[in-house]
């Protein structure tokens, strides 16, 4: 959801649907909603292409894709506010770097290539 090819130049405004749901979330239900509306269709989406790599044998099996999915947003959505907060994309680019690490990790055996 966040741009993150833009990441790694600017990280001075964090993500713009993180600061909407960090500030809007406690002050306003119907936004709230309509907020949690878009994490749940991303979580969704990526728990999808999850469950499709298993079905293809390229995504280990004893992955659960929707708890796998919350934690890669969790991850892209965390380090975007440290990033933010630090004022560093060094801060993002290491995050990008420990993500596809962790996304590596997910690959059934076999297909565990570098790169």
């Amino acid at each position: 959801m966040c741009d993150l090819d833009r990441w790694p130049v600017d990280v001075r405004g964090g993500c713009q649907l993180n600061n909407l749901a960090q500030e809007m979330s406690p002050l306003d239900a119907g936004f709230r909603k309509r907020l949690a509306i878009i994490f749940d269709a991303w979580r969704e989406a990526v728990a999808s292409v999850l469950r499709e790599g298993q079905a293809h044998g390229s995504v280990r099996r004893d992955v659960e894709p929707a708890d796998a999915a919350g934690l890669l947003i969790a991850m892209v959505e965390g380090y975007a506010s440290l990033a933010k907060n630090a004022q560093d994309p060094k801060v993002m680019k290491a995050g990008i770097r420990n993500t596809v690490g962790w996304l590596r990790s997910l690959r059934a055996t076999g297909n565990r290539k570098r790169g």
